[in-house]
């Protein structure tokens, strides 16, 4: 121990000395001081330190030594100030008097002055393996009363030597995202710039310490408003919507807690005959977690084979489930997880970030760039559970019910919608703070105050990707608008005749939508490597959030659930050959653009255009064959694990699963405060996923649940007095 401690001593004393040696030098120059006149590394000391560097090679580049070629990022290293803010001529009054006020305190050795200075961001170790994300000390900063953090965003390349490319590739990570200044940054990290933690005087203004960071440097920088947080800036005061949201929560949770208790009172319990008490016990969680713990059994019905009355068997198939489902829904679910999961971790400062990227460059990582094709599988699930629920419908009573099914839809999505934005827009961005949780946290608050109306109305995918309140949500419009279309079509489809007509020509019309808006305003589904951010946008915005660009893999759900109607007897070979085209064409959706995430690939708007159009028919085809087989003793293992009770479970909590997981990912994303080392088990992070699965229970129980209640209790109790006998119905 002895020797180590000697070493630190020995660290202290020549950091204590550099500073020392700074700020004598400062005094000796005139009123206008200017960080160059001084080093960052005191020359003697360099000189006793480094002799051996006298012994480099003389190897030529381009005919120069490159031991006598100093770039300008080397420049910019050694005389990278510890405090930025020196030339007065670009600062306020007010500025000026913080920043000398604070170079005094350095010179007396003042214990906060030095408390900024440490908690400024410095040069670490680890540059070429994309250790550059440097957020200094974060709390260390917001502890003195005279100082404010603020992260900013730098652009080195133009003091980047072209000798230097491919150290530049190594600290920038080869750049898997490109962004600029002008992108939205709180949704897809960016590569291009790095983040830079810096204490300045809480005076100064962020605009400020951005012109002097151009000017003293000549680097591109951009400080906003909102990524600088004062030690003594506080709370802000509640605002209308605050309180509103408080009493949302409370109201709820003591409803929760009351007719929970209630519940345990047996004379209460059977005396609840008015709409008022049965509508509070909505929310007991006895009755609730009975609820989701139970699974009807409907396997009896569905495993009827050898039929070859068609409408008998559809009817039985109609007292089931469609087996299959369950298991489809999970496992993309959880593919889906793990492909935004790894977005979010982008975000963190990581000391082997490049490290991590050559993992993700790999061909087999397709997987995860092609999530997509996940979302596909939501969308033919809805189009078949929809279209088999109107064909029902029709069989069963004669009309669409329309009505009925849609107020049943908005009852089940829209509490929960409403419950996860208030808490994220008014309640999130209090319980926390980091260095960026302006941009992942607060930004999507402020979003959400001024566009949340518009999820409320399921609409919201119509007013771009950059402006949506919750962006993950633009599936649950998407899924709202095309199951109103749905209606229509499957009407459509129940005559034989035109049905496979009409969904032909939407099916094709969609894939021809996809392919024209690919190249002309050349988008890629497929995150390749090195994407822009814009063009992720732009994909989102002109394709990806629009129904009529999902309506292909959506009429194929709506065709397998016309298709399920009948039974058709299959030989073996022709088991085989269903088989093998359904896995041929789910590898082919999945990992067909493999080539597109190689480091040095340029984009093609005919590669994406191509990957657009076909992807999401192939998966269509394995997931239909799928779902056909396992209803039809076709799928032997494979349909009994698809249709496992653990899956069946994880339905009741998916809706509810996919909401949680973007404000669980930003929240921890928002308070790293420091670099850390990335492992693949952050993937599926055990604690960040089992609070992501307790989040979804609580939420399903205490909110999605009771309103399914209440709207029966409301609207189904007056109707079902009316109801006729099953025996009524042909």
């Amino acid at each position: 121990m002895t020797p180590f401690i000697v070493f630190v001593l020995f660290l202290f004393d020549f950091g204590y000395s550099f500073v020392h040696e700074n700020v004598i030098v400062n005094e000796q120059c005139n009123s206008g001081f200017h960080p160059s006149d001084n080093l960052i590394i005191s020359t003697t000391r360099l000189r006793n330190y480094t002799s051996t560097a006298t012994a480099r090679t003389n190897s030529k580049r381009d005919g120069v030594p490159i031991a006598h070629i100093e770039a300008p990022i080397i420049k910019l290293w050694k005389r990278f100030q510890l405090y930025f803010l020196s030339n007065n001529s670009l600062l306020s009054t007010s500025c000026q008097n913080a920043t000398n006020k604070f170079q005094k305190g350095l010179k007396r050795n003042e214990y906060w002055a030095f408390k900024m200075l440490d908690a400024t961001a410095k040069l670490p170790s680890g540059i070429l393996s994309g250790n550059v994300n440097q957020f200094g000390d974060y709390d260390g900063c917001l502890s003195v009363v005279e100082a404010q953090y603020c992260l900013a965003e730098l652009n080195l390349d133009s003091v980047w030597s072209e000798h230097y490319v491919q150290y530049k590739n190594l600290a920038h990570s080869y750049y898997p995202f490109k962004g600029t200044f002008e992108d939205p940054q709180h949704r897809v990290p960016d590569f291009t710039t790095i983040k830079w933690g810096i204490c300045i005087p809480s005076e100064c203004t962020a605009k400020e310490l951005e012109v002097s960071l151009k000017t003293e440097f000549g680097i591109k920088a951009k400080v906003r408003e909102n990524m600088c947080r004062r030690a003594n800036q506080g709370s802000r005061p509640l605002s209308f919507g605050d309180y509103v949201a408080r009493a949302f929560f409370m109201t709820l949770l003591l409803v929760v807690i009351v007719s929970t208790l209630l519940a345990n009172n047996q004379e209460i319990l059977s005396n609840n005959e008015g709409k008022f008490m049965r509508i509070l016990f909505s929310f007991a969680l006895q009755s609730n977690w009975k609820r989701l713990k139970h699974i009807s059994n409907g396997d009896e019905t569905i495993n009827v084979n050898n039929n070859n009355n068609n409408c008998t068997k559809y009817a039985k198939k109609e007292d089931g489930e469609i087996k299959a489902v369950h298991g489809i829904r999970a496992i993309s679910a959880i593919a889906l997880l793990m492909c935004h999961k790894s977005l979010a971790l982008m975000y963190n400062p990581y000391i082997n970030r490049t490290a991590t990227i050559e993992v993700f460059s790999q061909q087999w990582t397709v997987i995860g760039r092609t999530a997509i094709v996940y979302t596909d599988c939501f969308m033919l699930i809805s189009g078949l559970l929809t279209t088999h629920s109107v064909l029902k419908d029709l069989q069963l009573h004669g009309s669409l019910r329309f009505l009925d099914r849609l107020r049943n839809r908005i009852f089940r999505l829209l509490p929960n919608i409403v419950t996860l934005i208030l808490f994220c827009t008014y309640i999130l961005p209090r319980t926390n703070s980091g260095p960026l949780w302006p941009m992942v946290v607060e930004h999507h608050s402020e979003l959400c105050k001024q566009h949340m109306w518009k999820n409320f109305l399921f609409i919201h995918n119509y007013f771009g990707f950059e402006n949506m309140c919750l962006t993950h949500t633009h599936q649950v419009g998407i899924d709202m608008q095309l199951f109103v279309f749905s209606y229509i079509l499957a009407l459509c489809c129940y005559n034989r005749k035109w049905g496979f007509f009409v969904t032909g020509v939407i099916w094709t019309s969609s894939a021809i939508l996809r392919y024209v808006a690919t190249v002309k305003y050349g988008l890629s589904h497929m995150i390749y490597f090195g994407i822009p951010i814009q063009k992720m946008f732009d994909t989102a915005n002109m394709s990806y959030i629009l129904p009529t660009h999902r309506a292909t893999i959506y009429t194929t759900g709506i065709f397998m659930a016309y298709t399920l109607k009948y039974n058709f007897n299959l030989s073996k070979a022709q088991v085989i050959f269903g088989w093998s085209i359904a896995v041929i064409s789910m590898l082919l959706a999945v990992m067909g653009p493999f080539q597109m995430i190689d480091k040095e690939y340029v984009y093609n708007s005919r590669h994406a255009a191509l990957f657009g159009v076909v992807s999401p028919m192939l998966c269509g085809v394995c997931l239909s064959w799928v779902i056909y087989a396992a209803n039809n003793g076709y799928a032997g293992w494979i349909g009994d694990f698809l249709h496992w009770k653990g899956f069946r479970y994880f339905t009741k909590i998916s809706y509810s699963f996919y909401l949680i997981q973007f404000p669980v990912f930003f929240y921890n994303v928002g308070i790293q405060k420091a670099a850390s080392e990335f492992t693949s088990h952050e993937l599926l992070h055990f604690t960040e996923t089992t609070a992501t699965i307790l989040i979804s229970i609580a939420l399903t129980v205490c909110v999605e649940m009771p309103f399914q209640n209440i709207e029966k209790i409301i609207f189904h109790s007056r109707s079902s007095k009316d109801k006729k006998p099953p025996s009524a119905h042909k």
